[in-house]
């Protein structure tokens, strides 16, 4: 098994999955040009609480419970 990342010029980097060590958060880094709107209609409802993106039905936030 092996994971697929993509480098910083957009090419696909493989990496053994014997040398991952750690599997835990995973921070998105995007554009930041992008339009809250728009960042909110394509990943649902963010926390106010810890900023984790909820599907768009969601009432109470399905990683720390807040209610949204």
């Amino acid at each position: 098994m092996i994971l697929v990342v993509s480098d910083n010029e957009g090419n696909d980097v493989s990496i053994n999955w014997n040398r991952i060590k750690k599997v835990g958060e995973i921070i998105l880094l995007g554009d930041s040009s992008i339009t809250t709107t728009t960042a909110s209609a394509q990943q649902g409802l963010r926390c106010p609480s810890c900023n984790f993106d909820n599907n768009p039905d969601s009432k109470f936030c399905e990683s720390c419970g807040t209610k949204i």
